[in-house]
């Protein structure tokens, strides 16, 4: 009977013990996954866009737009209306690539104005990530494009020195002011100060701010 109460005793213990592991384990991963999607945009983002590889940096992210839904065109939705930036051109190419807490991937989404006779347009990439200070967040990088009659026979768009200064002032402008009453905040400094060669050897950047517009 002794030998069978004390058998009892460690079946018992060793249950608790796997079950001690078990939570262990669960509750490392769920830290794991926490620290992994980042306590703010800034820890989760890195500051610009790239080429394939993530290494060569092609725009910078000027905007961040907090608390969305998560699906990939969220941002798109918003901007195409009127009182948004009439952003009516969903560019979806995924041309350029985010790097973030998950890796090196191209960019989930993309929006444009309409070209008019210039051909000259507003326009932003953008990446979504699950932040745990705003939810889902989208970091875009919104920028005016010149159209550049250089290349024959066609053309092609080049953001000049000041086009992602001004793109960050035109979405950040159009969002906040819109009917629906997008809020924003102007105080979050990531340094992405970092100029980027354009065209005819001009250089593109901005004062390493990012400014956040809340979705909802």
């Amino acid at each position: 009977m002794i030998h069978i109460a004390t058998a009892r005793v460690r079946r018992v213990q060793l249950i608790l013990g796997l079950a001690l592991v078990i939570c262990g384990i669960l509750m490392i991963r769920a830290n794991a996954r926490l620290v992994h999607a980042g306590y703010s945009p800034a820890s989760t983002f890195s500051g610009y866009s790239y080429e394939s590889g993530c290494s060569t940096a092609v725009d910078t992210i000027t905007i961040v737009f907090t608390n969305g839904s998560g699906f990939y065109d969220d941002a798109y939705q918003h901007g195409q209306y009127s009182d948004h930036g009439e952003f009516d051109t969903h560019e979806a190419q995924g041309d350029q690539y985010f790097q973030d807490d998950y890796g090196c991937s191209t960019n989930d989404d993309g929006a444009a104005t309409a070209s008019g006779w210039s051909n000259d347009r507003w326009h932003f990439r953008d990446e979504v990530a699950a932040t745990t200070a705003y939810g889902q967040s989208y970091a875009a990088t919104p920028h005016y494009d010149e159209w550049e009659r250089d290349i024959w026979p066609t053309g092609h768009h080049c953001v000049d020195t000041y086009g992602f200064t001004n793109g960050r002032a035109y979405v950040y402008d159009a969002f906040t002011t819109a009917s629906d009453g997008h809020t924003g905040s102007q105080n979050n400094y990531w340094g992405n100060t970092m100029a980027i060669a354009k065209c005819h050897g001009e250089y593109a950047y901005t004062n390493g701010y990012v400014w956040y517009i809340d979705l909802p």
